[in-house]
């Protein structure tokens, strides 16, 4: 289920009535078609623009088994830009080396690509230096603008800096979750998109 609108409109995002600023566009999606609906919203790039994705509830058993796999997946068939960065957020204390160790115990790359291990071993690795974690609230502003800081700090030399923010928490927190990534951390040069998790199997709390 796809909300498209201009970007002076406001977006509905579930029943919850969240108000999102400058996000526009608003994506549901089921944790079966992560990947496809990845790709979907990646598609439409200028060539030159650089995009930052962040997985809000990044330390979750579905991040770490879904949805950064799915990244991979979709960086190792060349759908990413040149210049790209994944963050997690969540309120779990690591640094990034602890939280890029953690994720790529799950990667791998398809054979049928790729025929040298060495090679994929390369692309895996330039994947992973491309991973970064910062730990914050998911209801405190202050966390979503400590981000914003860290993503703009990846963002330099790039005339257009686009956004997309995955929410992969559980229901009692997503509203938080929402309006902290809209009043914090939205685009101030690119466009900025939220994909919203809708599974019964939601990740548990991280």
């Amino acid at each position: 289920m796809i909300a498209g609108s201009e970007k002076t409109q406001d977006d509905v995002v579930s029943s919850n009535a969240i108000r999102f600023k400058d996000v526009q566009k608003v994506v549901s999606v089921g944790d079966d078609d992560v990947e496809g609906e990845l790709k979907d919203q990646i598609l439409d790039m200028v060539e030159g623009d650089t995009l930052s994705i962040t997985v809000v509830g990044g330390s979750g058993d579905l991040a770490k088994k879904k949805i950064f796999p799915a990244l991979f997946a979709l960086y190792y068939q060349g759908y990413l830009p040149k210049h790209f960065t994944v963050f997690g957020y969540a309120r779990s204390k690591m640094s990034t080396k602890e939280f890029r160790d953690k994720k790529s115990e799950r990667l791998g790359c398809r054979i049928d690509l790729h025929d040298d291990t060495q090679d994929c071993e390369k692309i895996m690795e330039y994947f992973i230096e491309r991973v970064f974690y910062q730990a914050g609230a998911y209801d405190q502003d202050d966390g979503y603008r400590n981000l914003h800081a860290a993503l703009q700090s990846e963002e330099k030399g790039h005339e257009r800096a686009n956004r997309l923010f995955y929410l992969s928490i559980p229901p009692s927190i997503f509203v938080d979750a929402a309006k902290g990534t809209s009043i914090g951390a939205t685009s101030e040069s690119g466009w900025t998109r939220v994909i919203e998790e809708n599974t019964k199997d939601r990740a548990t709390e991280s």
